[in-house]
């Protein structure tokens, strides 16, 4: 089975740097776009079913996907919503800023928060049994970055860290009923601002701007020629 693995589009909550969870947020006008634009993405696959989280946000992506792949039958598809694809759940780090999640997580506070072990195993269950339905058919799923990090870093599929699944990132995965194996993994380049000068770095200044990609962050670090940039040294949009 052949799975495209893609998250939803920018939220509120997204642009914001809130964390979201299980909070019902809807893709905002660049979500929007995006889900649009990410339709080019997927032209090159006839998709034989589609599925998504039970959040509009991912449901909504999917649908423009669909719509927007250059394909007939893409766009003749239905959506399914299945909860297992549904975000992490945050516990109540729901709705806080993403500093206050980083700084919980430096404490050692969980906050209710589900593991990634046990997310990781709901998605795998979900394919699991996607897979005994459609062996030799290809599957779109769209859900959360969370969701996929947990899930491609749990199972040993690829170590990624927390914040660089970004909106509309799609992976490609084959499934045989016992071991992915990925295909694709799309490292698109994001913007990052300083809102504030990094403390020890000199040459950075608030309001620099700079293009990274997923392979440049790990754990909210930011890794440079010659240094490492973390939260305690800087502030990013």
């Amino acid at each position: 089975m052949r799975i495209i693995l893609a998250r939803h589009g920018e939220t509120d909550y997204n642009k914001n740097k809130l964390v979201q969870g299980h909070t019902d947020i809807p893709l905002n006008e660049e979500g929007i776009s995006q889900g649009i634009a990410a339709g080019k993405k997927i032209e090159g696959y006839t998709i034989d079913v589609a599925y998504s989280s039970t959040l509009g946000r991912a449901f909504d992506t999917a649908r423009y996907m669909l719509d927007n792949s250059n394909s007939e039958e893409n766009k003749n598809l239905s959506v399914i919503k299945d909860k297992r694809l549904i975000e992490k759940s945050y516990g109540e780090y729901e709705g806080v800023s993403f500093a206050e999640y980083g700084a919980g997580l430096k404490a050692g506070e969980t906050r209710g928060m589900e593991l990634d072990s046990d997310a990781a195993d709901r998605v795998e269950a979900f394919f699991k049994e996607k897979h005994e339905e459609h062996p030799d058919k290809t599957i779109l799923a769209v859900c959360h970055g969370g969701l996929i990090r947990s899930f491609l870093t749990q199972k040993g599929i690829k170590e990624v860290g927390r914040g660089v699944i970004v909106n509309t990132s799609v992976s490609v995965l084959d499934y045989d009923g016992e071991r992915f194996e990925l295909i694709e993994f799309t490292e698109e380049g994001f913007k990052a601002v300083l809102t504030q000068a990094p403390y020890r770095v000199s040459a950075m200044k608030e309001g620099d701007e700079g293009e990274y990609t997923v392979n440049d962050v790990t754990d909210w670090i930011i890794y440079t020629d010659e240094m490492s940039i973390d939260p305690n040294t800087a502030y990013l949009l």
